[in-house]
């Protein structure tokens, strides 16, 4: 996390334990997000997700077989907007009294809303934890970006 004057940057990265190198790529996914967060302006999201396509693009090289979800935020301190990028079952909730509104949706086939209804809580279980996007080397996934007021 990094708190500018007026902005509370943060990123969070989960390797998947299948792969080499998850837990380099979690670092690396997490220094260049958060690099590339620091230069840009809070309105260029269009800017952001051009460059993390980019830099998954690099990964072929160094990453083939690993794979990550990550989310990043950028909070406006004055505005409470919350501008929100994520790929995989990384999430970011805001807490109002007991109750937790989330502010991004995992990207799990339990989520998929064209599914046929589930046979038991196993499937449900087992729904949950398939990704249907994550950050690899091998497939460009689009990143989800949200934009709302906290």
């Amino acid at each position: 996390m990094i708190q500018l004057e007026h902005t509370i940057l943060a990123v969070l990265v989960d390797a998947a334990e299948k792969g080499p190198n998850g837990a380099e790529l979690a670092r690396h996914w997490a220094n260049v997000s958060a690099q590339e967060l620091l230069q840009i302006s809070n309105s260029a999201s269009s800017e952001m997700i051009r460059y993390l396509k980019e830099e998954q693009q690099r990964l072929r090289h160094t990453f083939l077989h690993d794979i990550v979800s990550y989310c990043m935020i950028a909070l406006d301190l004055e505005t409470l907007e919350v501008q929100l990028w994520h790929c995989g079952d990384c999430l970011v909730g805001v807490q109002h009294g007991e109750e937790i509104r989330w502010l991004a949706t995992p990207h799990s086939l339990a989520m998929q809303p064209d599914l046929s209804p589930l046979g038991n809580n196993d499937e449900y279980l087992a729904r949950q934890q398939r990704l249907t996007r994550c950050l690899n080397a091998r497939r460009v996934r689009a990143v989800s970006m949200n934009k709302r007021n906290t």
